[in-house]
């Protein structure tokens, strides 16, 4: 079951759907001069759900690993959570998580990928170059072609933002 909220007016354009993974959202309070570009492109990501450019999907597996985050982290993304505009719950993510498993993804990164794809995620951002990026096709080869497995910088190429 995916409990959905309010998306604004009917008639106008489409606006992208984001799921940000918890390395994603991780880079918010990273610092790191190897991972910056990362850092700043996923700021950049989040100023466009606030703006309305892009919305944010949000899923129960998310809240749960956040639940387990470093306070400095789970103090910046709560306050960015609420501007989700849906939760995937994670009844809803079992069957297709159970076939990214096969593919060898770890529980968490599949259930992270099922909900985007059960939720309707246009881009699925991680910064989990080993078990996300390099598995993409083989996620596309599975589910098709949405969510579009990304890094924080394709997905602001792909969403137009750059």
């Amino acid at each position: 079951m995916v409990t959905v909220m309010p998306s604004g007016s009917e008639g106008a354009a489409r606006t992208p759907i984001v799921y940000l993974d918890n390395s994603a959202f991780g880079r918010l309070t990273d610092s790191a001069p190897r991972v910056l570009p990362e850092t700043h492109a996923v700021a950049r990501i989040v100023a466009a759900c606030l703006a309305g450019r892009l919305r944010l999907l949000l899923s129960e597996i998310l809240i749960v690993e956040l639940a387990a985050a470093p306070m400095e982290v789970r103090d910046r993304v709560t306050r960015i959570l609420d501007q989700g505009v849906a939760c995937v719950r994670l009844a809803a993510t079992r069957s297709t998580a159970l076939r990214l498993e096969a593919l060898g993804f770890r529980t968490n990164d599949a259930l992270h990928l099922a909900a985007a794809y059960t939720g309707g995620a246009d881009f699925a951002v991680s910064c989990d170059r080993q078990h996300w990026i390099r598995r993409a096709p083989r996620v596309a080869s599975v589910l098709g072609t949405r969510p579009v497995i990304v890094t924080p910088e394709e997905c602001l190429q792909w969403a137009g933002l750059v």
